[in-house]
């Protein structure tokens, strides 16, 4: 089995051909990490604040009482023909298929 090669860890330090004691690098990682833990307390403390605000969430969609709920003003839909419209549809039909007979013929 063959061994894995382990990528080189590159220090900043290096890069820039100073060098840096050991002991400066391991404060400098202890700082940042005290840093992040610091603002990880700020940040919860904010989301506990927010949520306990009890401010509502935004509403989506529309206002209650907008028009578009509103009933419908003027006269209701009829639904289909009353019968004697039919009637009278059916009428005028026929007679229009008379005439077009009339013409082919």
């Amino acid at each position: 089995m063959k061994a894995i090669a382990k990528p080189s860890l590159v220090l900043f330090s290096q890069l820039t051909n100073q060098v840096a004691p050991a002991e400066a690098l391991i404060l400098d990682v202890q700082k940042i990490v005290a840093e992040l833990r610091n603002e990880m307390e700020r940040i919860g403390r904010a989301i506990g604040l927010l949520e306990q605000s009890g401010a509502e969430k935004p509403r989506r969609g529309r206002k209650p009482g907008s028009i578009a709920s509103a009933a419908p003003v003027g006269r209701p839909r009829q639904k289909g023909l009353t019968p004697a419209g039919r009637k009278r549809l059916s009428e005028l039909m026929k007679k229009r298929w008379a005439e077009r007979r009339k013409k082919q013929a």
